[in-house]
């Protein structure tokens, strides 16, 4: 697949050329980017009612914010991330 879209890249007269079905590689990128942003949007969602939950219960009957919430779960995995791409270079 990254081969077809490196050759639509070029143009669709060079990716024809070499052989890339242009229809159907444009509609499979479309396909795939809309299953993919729709797939990004629903963890969002669940996260930020994952986040809202557990700032109404975890001191309940007082409340904090979903952003609050949001930044306790996710510092972890980017602390993760981070160190992570420290140790690939």
């Amino acid at each position: 697949m990254a081969r077809r879209v490196d050759a639509l890249a070029l143009g669709d007269d060079t990716a024809r050329g070499l052989g890339v079905p242009v229809r159907a590689t444009r509609v499979t990128v479309v396909v795939l980017a809309a299953l993919l942003s729709a797939a990004a949007v629903t963890l969002g969602a669940a996260l930020v009612g994952t986040a809202d939950l557990l700032g109404r219960t975890v001191i309940a009957p007082a409340q904090l914010g979903a952003g609050l919430m949001t930044a306790v779960i996710g510092t972890p995995y980017f602390l993760h991330l981070l160190v992570r791409s420290r140790r690939a270079t």
